[in-house]
């Protein structure tokens, strides 16, 4: 995503000073990160402007919000100070027209969210620490809730933002287990139809992951398909073993890297009486020998 900063403009930013914001939380502004960037008041889509987009983004997954600051240095890493603040204060100045304001403000440039904006994000993680927790019991009611949840997408998968990462890995792992342990307590309260859909949701985020699969068997069993369970647990069972198979055995290169076989090495070579060795006395005996001297008859050494 473009980091260039943008001269402002003079425009409708909804943007509140802390002391000043006294609309009442009726959350009327929809902001949807899960699947896509969205956002929208009382149903009518907004277009924020991209650098808007970005530190709304940014505020949702920091809800105890940023200095400006810092903001700038997030957003526009490989700026300088000066231009990076500047290309915040064009985000803020390009805030879409609306009658509740998007961006709080307070004391020292600390930038949060508006109370009246409602992010799906924060709603379907609090969902997930309620289905995630082993003490937290949920009646029917609760588990059709849970349905209707945004637990199908990723956060903001078109995105490739550093700071975004983090955040989107977690989120895709707890999304997983939150559709898992869902697809269990489902199972449990005799809607085993919903059970199997939540746990095929799991598998088709994550194909090779063992306990979607497993959750998807207690599901089949919940519903009494005990033969469609076992044949099921057959074939990702053998899935995961020529998976596992691939990813062992590189393509075009053995199994194994080829060593020669390691010799242990023998006793060190026996010298002459001269102290010479072999190699020494192999030279010596191929060696040529010189003509003797014609009065002392030696040869040269």
């Amino acid at each position: 995503m473009a980091h260039e900063a943008e001269r402002p403009e003079p425009s409708g930013g909804s943007v509140a000073r802390c002391e000043l914001a006294t609309h009442p939380s009726a959350q009327q502004v929809r902001l949807g990160l899960l699947g896509g960037f969205t956002l929208s008041f009382r149903g009518e889509e907004l277009k924020p402007s991209l650098g808007a987009r970005r530190l709304l983004a940014l505020l949702a997954v920091e809800p105890r919000g940023l200095t400006r600051a810092r903001a700038a240095e997030v957003l526009w890493p490989d700026l300088e100070r000066n231009r990076a603040a500047a290309a915040l204060r064009t985000a803020l100045h390009r805030m879409p027209a609306c009658p509740v304001p998007l961006v709080k403000e307070c004391g020292a440039g600390l930038l949060t969210l508006s109370p009246d904006v409602a992010v799906d994000l924060a709603a379907a993680n609090r969902a997930a620490a309620r289905i995630l927790g082993p003490a937290v019991e949920m009646d029917d009611r609760e588990l059709g809730r849970a349905l209707d949840l945004d637990f199908d997408y990723d956060l903001l998968p078109d995105w490739a933002e550093e700071w975004l990462t983090h955040c989107q890995i977690r989120w895709h792992q707890r999304r997983l287990h939150a559709l898992e342990t869902l697809s269990r307590r489902l199972a449990e309260a005799g809607f085993a139809g919903a059970a199997v859909d939540v746990a095929l949701v799991a598998i088709g985020s994550d194909r090779l992951r063992e306990s979607a699969h497993e959750a998807l068997v207690a599901a089949y069993r919940a519903a009494g398909n005990e033969i469609t369970a076992d044949a099921y647990r057959r074939q990702y069972e053998r899935q995961l073993r020529e998976e596992l198979a691939r990813e062992a055995v590189p393509r075009g290169r053995p199994p194994f890297p080829h060593h020669p076989p390691h010799r242990r090495p023998g006793p060190p070579p026996a010298r002459d009486p001269r102290g010479r060795h072999p190699d020494q006395r192999r030279a010596d005996r191929e060696r040529p020998s010189a003509p003797r001297h014609p009065v002392t008859g030696r040869r040269p050494p």
